[in-house]
């Protein structure tokens, strides 16, 4: 499943969205449990305009792995896209008490626009080293309308991915 998971990350960084999806479907028939899989399908899934599946696959992945709250932060984000803004608020409180700013913390703020709240998660997650910090480079997101930013190239810079 790793190797899939591989694979269906290569295709999703792509922007294949489709193909994304189309082999996450035959890669779930071989473990319809591995979360970090679904991950990907609702990641594609958003990308490729299909809001409803993809806030199912979010929410698939935060039942499955409730420990892994930078998912929650793409939930949070997929249900604001998809307009609805109580759910979403809803899941933020919940997050936001308990975890912190994180890069899921910042997705979120990036889809909502609110530009210095996202900068500063990502200066956070950046100090306390989030794993998930190396994806924003080039995995296509939220944060494409930021990547010509200062602040942006900076925190490339000091991660020395620049």
């Amino acid at each position: 499943m790793v190797l899939h998971f591989g694979m269906a990350y290569s295709l999703y960084a792509a922007k294949q969205y489709r193909e994304t999806i189309e082999y996450v479907c035959r890669a779930l028939e071989i473990d319809n449990n591995y979360y970090p899989i679904w991950a990907v399908m609702g990641e594609a899934q958003l990308r490729a305009g299909l809001a409803q599946e993809g806030i199912a696959s979010l929410k698939r992945v935060v039942e499955l792995a409730p420990w892994f709250t930078t998912l929650g932060w793409h939930l949070a984000t997929a249900y604001h896209q998809a307009g609805d803004y109580e759910h979403s608020q809803e899941l933020v409180q919940r997050l936001a008490g308990s975890h912190g700013h994180t890069v899921g913390a910042a997705l979120y703020y990036a889809a909502c626009g609110e530009v210095d709240a996202m900068f500063e998660a990502l200066d956070v997650a950046h100090q306390q080293r989030d794993a998930n910090l190396l994806l924003i480079q080039y995995a296509p997101s939220s944060f494409d309308p930021y990547r010509a930013d200062p602040r942006f190239r900076a925190l490339l810079q000091r991660m020395n991915l620049a």
